[in-house]
């Protein structure tokens, strides 16, 4: 974590600014909690915060603080750097994670600034912003019984400086593709090739601690000798035979992509998907810098779900998109995603619909939920 010695050299700096700013008073701050729809439990707890923060001269400081630090200074900061940001104990003691919600109402303006910037503001509405904060603070409260940010403050200042942007029903976030695949493609055909970086069982999943083999991954006069994955995600047990010459090579690790985030709220229908995709893509094309290529890593893309649900069901028709592989097990979409709870026995879990029961039957059955990946091109090829 970076020490409070950072934050000494913009101390003069942020007071200023709280002198001119009415930025973090509680009249603005509420002004834009109505803005973002805030109301209840949640909005009577951040309005007890900001009356504190009125109250206790070291907090109002320290939130102009933080907030020129990250915003106005010129530092630039990602999700993982700006979490490394000192907190105020004193605050956190008393109202847990609150500091990160002002700062992250207030910074509605950094978005707006940046959709203005990249004259994408007729397409992305900044009420997506907003809804990602509320969003947020509802799963603090289920994981750590406050509405604070305790978590997803890196998260959050992603979407302030326009890393992760909301377009219709799916959420774009600018990355580099992952390293467990490279992939080969010859017409309309595309080829997975599995990197030596991880171990497979013989099932063909990536090993849990270590086990199972790295797979091959030689060239030999301009042929690549290889395991590739199969269209049930897994990776196949024979070697592949990789002709360079024939093949293009569509993505490779590191390269930028958009990865794509399947918000809880909402039906995932093929519509939706289309109209989120074509304008994501008309985004990409204004602005030069984003990423022609789509990735996406999710629970929904786990490849098991295709012996639960049947092929004419929403999450399937989107899996098919992505030709997804199956990778590592994953722990905690089952409470966070689908039951919306905190981690419990699976035996404690009561299903409320038919999807809730055949996951769990599923996992009882001895088939544990895995991560699934996937990648789309700009012009719609998987």
């Amino acid at each position: 974590m970076l020490t409070n010695d950072f934050y000494a050299k913009y101390n003069a700096a942020a007071e200023a600014e709280m002198e001119r700013s009415d930025r973090f008073s509680k009249k603005v701050m509420l002004a834009k909690a109505k803005e973002a729809r805030l109301e209840g439990e949640m909005l009577s707890d951040f309005s007890a915060f900001l009356q504190y923060a009125e109250e206790t001269p070291s907090v109002k400081a320290y939130l102009y603080l933080r907030y020129y630090v990250a915003y106005q200074s010129g530092e630039k900061f990602t999700g993982a750097t700006y979490e490394k940001l000192p907190t105020l104990s004193i605050a956190e003691e008393k109202f847990p994670g609150f500091c990160e919600v002002a700062i992250g109402i207030a910074a509605v303006d950094v978005f707006r600034e940046y959709l203005r910037d990249k004259k994408i503001a007729e397409y992305i509405d900044d009420q997506s912003y907003y809804n990602k904060i509320v969003s947020f603070m509802k799963q603090n409260k289920i994981a750590h019984n406050t509405y604070g940010l305790k978590e997803y403050g890196g998260t959050r200042h992603n979407y302030a400086i326009g890393l992760i942007l909301r377009i219709g029903r799916l959420v774009y976030e600018k990355k580099s593709f992952y390293d467990i695949i490279e992939v080969y493609k010859k017409g309309n055909t595309f080829i997975r090739v599995a990197l030596p970086g991880y171990k497979y069982t013989e099932e063909g999943y990536i090993g849990e601690n270590g086990a199972g083999e790295a797979p091959l991954y030689e060239v030999k006069d301009n042929v690549l000798y290889c395991r590739i994955y199969g269209d049930d995600g897994r990776l196949c047990p024979d070697v592949f035979r990789l002709p360079l010459s024939e093949y293009d090579l569509f993505l490779k690790h590191g390269d930028p992509v958009f990865g794509i985030h399947i918000p809880a709220e909402g039906k995932l229908s093929e519509d939706a998907v289309d109209e989120s995709l074509a304008l994501a893509k008309k985004i990409s094309a204004i602005e030069e810098a984003l990423p022609r290529k789509f990735m996406c890593t999710s629970w929904l893309l786990d490849p098991q779900l295709r012996l639960i649900l049947p092929p004419e069901s929403n999450i399937i028709k989107f899996q098919k998109r992505f030709r997804p592989i199956s990778t590592w097990i994953n722990g905690f979409s089952l409470y966070k995603h689908i039951f919306e709870v905190a981690p419990c026995p699976i035996e404690a879990l009561v299903p409320k619909n038919s999807f809730q029961k055949a996951i769990l039957d599923s996992l009882k059955s001895g088939r544990p939920m895995r991560h699934g990946h996937g990648f789309l091109d700009i012009k719609g090829e998987k």
